[in-house]
């Protein structure tokens, strides 16, 4: 979880404890994880420019392959 230039940083942090406490008790619900899973994709899937893919990698020293193994994985 993650939060950048929030205006409501006290909210957001209560937010981020029910979201644990959810997960922990495991009152979570099919469609909630779909969605879940849904925004992640999202966001590793989107359209990256080639020049910063290519920057991204060489500083993360992560090749395609792995990337992928990581994904799967997920």
């Amino acid at each position: 979880m993650a939060s950048y230039r929030d205006p409501n940083n006290i909210e957001t942090f209560d937010n981020f404890e029910l979201a644990i406490n959810k997960i922990h008790e495991g009152d979570l619900k099919d469609n909630e994880i779909d969605e879940a899973k849904l925004s992640l994709f999202s966001g590793m899937d989107r359209p990256v420019a080639l020049h910063r893919k290519g920057v991204a990698r060489w500083m993360n020293k992560i090749d395609h392959e792995k990337w992928q193994t990581y994904r799967e994985n997920l």
